[in-house]
């Protein structure tokens, strides 16, 4: 199994087991979530929690619009 690559502060390399298919072990970092996993990936311009944020949003919005035709407070988009 290779060894961690992280240098510690004595200046030598962590002699701990890295995660399997990294190449840090999971006190440097082996274990941290990655690419659109991580909460705070931007790929296009925001986070998952962004996107997920955004979509409960717009339900909301929808939902409320349905309620206020439904009620007469909004005309028909007809």
């Amino acid at each position: 199994m290779p060894k961690c690559l992280a240098n510690k502060h004595s200046g030598g390399l962590c002699q701990n087991n890295a995660i399997t298919g990294r190449q840090r072990c999971k006190f440097h970092g082996g274990m941290s979530l990655r690419g659109n996993q991580h909460p705070n990936y931007q790929g296009k311009g925001c986070s998952k929690e962004d996107g997920l944020r955004l979509k409960e949003g717009n339900a909301r919005i929808k939902l409320l619009e349905m309620i206020a035709l439904e009620n007469g407070l909004l005309n028909p988009k007809n």
